[in-house]
């Protein structure tokens, strides 16, 4: 071996040892914002605990109703591990260490835990959704509201495309001060829980009102079935349960309705709300798509847009139909010329079906000075592709949606849209329906009930 490649041996060996010796980098003991101070835990259960860390230091986490329990900490810097929890009680302290840190949550009680979870009925808080819609009696209510052993953890709420192992928020006691923004079917359920039983109480609230029914689906349940197909395996599934009456909102791709049908041919009544079936005689309790969407182009009109396009929805859909002719009818009334290359019609309600669809648009050679979508998925699609484009909303373009999701408010500019009752909407149609179980042998008359919308100008959209 000569000199050089004995000193390249050193040299690479010094290296390695170098680099060998480096300490691992120190992070700090993190924990899942689900457990907190206030928390409450699932009684008599191994419960899961977990967090971040240094990677392969020891954690250990002891409780002072006797539970203890160690892990290592992985590779990636994640922990978890189990104790095991007592009877309903509290409070307690749980503290979770390492060798120089330890982290002591108090105030914790041990009992029954739910997830409350949907969307604007689970949502809407014990005040009600304010002015239009209280819940009853919500002062009387909020006042009364005075229970420390039922806790509330609101999640705060997170788009994401993948599954998320960490949330934001924190954990409540229940009293007058806070009760008014509790979920009111989670706080009326969490009260009779801890008035029959008398132990503490739990929820876990995570609701997002407005929202597709994909986003609660995983990707692979959701490439198994097209939204028809799954439709009607769910009808199917009904009618074998025996079920006595079916409230039903179709989905955008339905074009055959003889999966209702057939439950009527059995005597099970159906209430038809949101999306109309023409040609199923049954109750219906409906929006004024048209009407909406007539005032929606007017305010644009008015507002001082010239170019107004369409992003709308499926051919088939009733509520496309009934949108576009209001979109089209204010156009005529205000003798601004129909240019078929302003209309676009995506191919579902989701806001990924309007990215692709709004490039086209806004491409275009004299493109638009304002969008009405079909609903707020896609409105907020167009934003996204405008701002990507750098064109100024709303001083080159003007944005007005539908529905008025909830989320419309939050995203950036806030979202012009339309309001629709949901609330009432569906109160209406489950009272309708009730009625119907009720008294059996009473003469069947079919409703058809139809609420007026209501604009809601934000900043998407230029002033009058």
């Amino acid at each position: 071996m000569t000199k050089l490649n004995i000193l390249n041996v050193f040299a690479v060996t010094g290296i390695l040892l170098l680099f060998s010796c480096q300490p691992t980098v120190k992070k700090e003991l993190i924990l899942n914002s689900l457990f907190s101070d206030h928390m409450v835990l699932q009684q008599q259960q191994e419960v899961m605990l977990w967090g971040k860390y240094t990677p392969k230091e020891k954690i250990s986490v002891k409780a002072n109703w006797g539970s203890e329990s160690t892990t290592k900490v992985d590779e990636n810097g994640n922990w978890r591990l189990n104790i095991t929890t007592p009877e309903a009680g509290g409070p307690f302290e749980v503290s979770i260490s390492t060798r120089d840190t330890t982290i002591t949550l108090v105030d914790v009680m041990v009992g029954e835990v739910w997830l409350a979870s949907g969307q604007s009925n689970m949502e809407m808080t014990l005040e009600g959704y304010l002015p239009n819609e209280p819940i009853d009696n919500n002062l009387e209510e909020i006042a009364a509201a005075d229970y420390p052993d039922i806790r509330s953890y609101k999640v705060v709420r997170a788009s994401s495309q993948t599954p998320l192992n960490q949330s934001e928020g924190q954990w409540k006691v229940t009293s007058p001060k806070n009760a008014n923004k509790f979920s009111a079917t989670a706080y009326f359920f969490a009260r009779k829980l801890h008035n029959e039983l008398n132990v503490p109480i739990g929820i876990i609230d995570s609701d997002w009102g407005g929202t597709p029914v994909e986003s609660w689906i995983s990707l692979e349940k959701i490439k198994q079935l097209g939204e028809f197909e799954e439709e009607v395996v769910l009808i199917q599934k009904l009618e074998k349960l025996q079920v006595d009456g079916v409230l039903v909102s179709t989905s955008s791709e339905t074009k055959n309705f003889d999966h209702l049908k057939k439950l009527q041919k059995k005597g099970i009544p159906i209430v038809i709300f949101d999306r109309d079936c023409p040609g199923v005689k049954a109750d219906k309790v409906l929006v004024d798509d048209y009407s909406g969407a007539f005032e929606a182009v007017e305010f644009l009109i008015q507002s001082g847009c010239k170019k107004i396009a369409h992003l709308g929805g499926p051919h088939n859909s009733s509520t496309s139909k009934h949108r576009l002719k209001g979109y089209l009818d204010a156009l005529k009334k205000h003798k601004i010329p129909i240019k078929k290359e302003y209309i676009h019609h995506v191919s579902g309600f989701t806001s990924k079906s309007g990215i692709k669809t709004s490039k086209d648009l806004l491409k275009l050679n004299n493109p638009p000075d304002a969008i009405f979508a079909v609903n707020d998925n896609i409105a907020i699609a167009a934003m996204s592709v405008a701002q990507k484009m750098n064109i100024k909303i709303p001083k080159e373009l003007s944005i007005v949606g539908f529905n008025d999701d909830p989320h419309s408010s939050f995203v950036s500019p806030s979202l012009s849209s339309v309001l629709q009752p949901v609330f009432s909407i569906g109160m209406l149609s489950a009272r309708i329906l009730l009625h119907h179980l009720k008294d059996v042998n009473a003469k069947i008359e079919f409703r058809h009930e139809v609420f007026k919308t209501e604009l809601i100008t934000r900043e998407s959209s230029k002033l009058l």
